[in-house]
């Protein structure tokens, strides 16, 4: 598996609220954070996000309006 998916990212943030020192760590080396989190279940990770290829034909400004991009998770 090369990216959490957004099951994996529910899990992490539910770690985070239970354990304060994995929050801790989340907040300050998310690559660790993310690493820790696969040890526990299983997994691993090359990557932290994955950006999909920019939309064809969109511009920069369009690119700001858009309401239902795709934005990484909050702690990353």
């Amino acid at each position: 598996m090369s990216t959490p998916t957004e099951e994996d990212w529910k899990q992490i943030h539910a770690m985070a609220w239970r354990d304060p020192s994995f929050r801790e760590l989340l907040e300050t080396d998310p690559r660790k954070a993310l690493d820790a989190y696969g040890e526990k279940a299983g997994k691993s990770f090359s990557k932290v996000v994955e950006v999909t290829p920019r939309p064809h034909g969109v511009s920069d400004e369009d690119l700001h309006k858009q309401e239902h991009a795709k934005y990484p998770p909050a702690c990353c």
